[in-house]
C-alpha cells in the first residue's frame, strides 16, 4: 500500500518564505501566487494561490499510517501553536492518502490509528482529509 501524508497551507496572500521562517522547517513545496513555472511541452502555468507543504516521504512504501504520523509529530513538535497561526492562511490541512491495488474492485478498506497518532492529530489541531483509492491492476496496466 501506498500512504502520504502531507501538511498543507494555501492562501492567496500567503508567504511561503514567512511559513518557513516561522516554522524552521524546510517544505517540500513552496510557491507564491502568481509565479510562473514551465511544464514539459513548453507552456507556462501560472499559480492560482500560494502554497506552502510538507511530506512524510517514503521511498521504500514500508512505513504504516502511524509511523508518517509519527514523522509529521517529531517535525512539528516544537511548533504546535505556531501551525495554527500561519499569517493569510486560508486552508490548512493534513492530508493523509492511501493506494491499494487489488485484483477486483472489491475491497473492504479498514485502518486502524493507534493514541499516538490520534493524539499527535489532536495537539496539532488542524483538519485531517483521508483519502483512500483502491486501484485494480486493470487501472494500473497502462501499457
Amino acid at each position: 500500500m501506498l500512504i502520504t501524508l502531507r501538511l498543507r497551507f494555501h492562501g492567496d496572500l500567503l508567504d511561503p518564505t514567512a511559513v518557513t521562517d516561522l516554522l524552521k522547517v524546510t517544505p517540500n513545496l513552496a510557491v507564491a501566487k502568481g509565479s510562473v513555472k514551465s511544464i514539459s511541452n513548453g507552456a507556462e502555468i501560472v499559480e492560482k494561490t500560494s502554497r506552502w507543504e510538507w511530506y512524510s516521504e517514503d521511498i521504500s512504501n514500508l512505513l504504516s499510517v502511524d509511523d508518517h504520523i509519527s514523522r509529521l509529530g517529531a517535525q512539528f513538535f516544537d511548533v504546535l501553536s505556531e501551525l495554527r497561526q500561519i499569517p493569510n492562511c486560508e486552508y490548512a490541512w493534513i492530508d493523509l492518502s492511501m493506494i491499494h491495488m487489488s485484483k477486483s474492485a472489491d475491497s473492504n478498506i479498514s485502518f486502524l490509528l493507534n493514541t499516538t497518532s490520534v493524539s499527535i492529530i489532536g495537539k496539532i489541531g488542524i483538519p485531517l482529509e483521508l483519502s483512500y483509492y483502491v486501484l485494480t491492476e486493470d487501472a494500473a496496466d497502462v501499457s
